[in-house]
């Protein structure tokens, strides 16, 4: 099965595609440009956030829910990256030690299924 992925670059960048080899603990993964067709490696040196979208046709926010809570999916987070962006979800493979995690959002009915969050291009996370 092939995954729908939005993949946000920490330059800014934002390419749509698919991808049936993601696997966070890999240095990389293929994925096909959803416009082009071809396949680029990705490099997770290179990432903001990887996400797991339902569709492309969207305006791809996710929009915060305060008023959820998401059992058996982990800590509540609060993500700020380094560019101003905030991410509200819930992780339960978060640790400092690791180099991407994933965020499940606050709002079950967003777009994003999940994102895969790279550390380094965290300002902060906050276990609300």
């Amino acid at each position: 099965m092939r995954d729908r992925l939005v993949v946000r670059y920490v330059d800014g960048r934002v390419v749509k595609g698919y991808c049936n080899d993601f696997y966070p603990t890999k240095d990389g993964f293929p994925l096909t440009d959803r416009e082009t067709g071809g396949e680029v490696l990705v490099q997770f040196a290179d990432l903001k956030a990887v996400f797991f979208v339902k569709s492309f046709d969207t305006d791809g926010q996710m929009r915060p829910r305060d008023d959820i809570e998401r059992f058996g999916l982990g800590s509540k987070l609060l993500v700020r990256f380094r560019d101003g962006e905030e991410l509200l979800g819930f992780s339960a493979t978060y640790s400092p030690d690791r180099r991407t995690f994933v965020l499940f959002p606050g709002d079950p009915d967003c777009n994003s299924q999940k994102v895969v969050v790279t550390l380094k291009a965290t300002e902060s996370v906050e276990v609300l």
